[in-house]
């Protein structure tokens, strides 16, 4: 049964949940706060992220911006039920994930160059022995 009335544009922000292993998918609305969709899923697939956007759609909702997080299921479900919707990341992830990725970067060259700088130290100490040891004055009856 189509949606008879008019049509109400607006953003919305997806994401999951879990409680005691069990997957919730909710939408809200931004702006009022108002949930939209929450509902037990028996997964996160994109098949259904699709179905719950297409229902959105059925009950009168045109979605112009997406908020969410780039995870794939939702990401397969944009391109199948919201192709032309705008999708925006939500802070936490477009924040955490970004530093993250930058904090494994400079945390991993900071390791690379711990690791360089104690191998040019135990190098440096290997040949001051070296030298040490042959600067020492030999006590052999050849030697002068």
């Amino acid at each position: 049964m189509a949606f008879e009335g008019p049509v109400l544009r607006l953003a919305i922000c997806s994401d999951e949940v879990f409680a005691k292993n069990q997957t919730i998918l909710i939408t809200v609305d931004p702006v009022s706060l108002a949930i939209l969709q929450i509902e037990l899923s028996k997964d996160r697939k994109s098949e259904s992220w699709s179905a719950r956007w297409k229902c959105l759609a059925a009950e009168g909702y045109e979605i112009v911006t997406l908020c969410n997080d780039e995870g794939t299921g939702m990401a397969g479900a944009q391109g199948e039920a919201l192709p032309d919707t705008a999708r925006q990341s939500d802070t936490f992830h477009a924040v955490a994930h970004r530093l993250g990725i930058w904090a494994s970067r400079l945390e991993a060259a900071a390791f690379n160059d711990i690791e360089a700088e104690y191998e040019c130290v135990m190098h440096q100490l290997h040949f001051k022995a070296l030298f040490e040891r042959f600067q020492k004055p030999c006590h052999h009856p050849i030697c002068p």
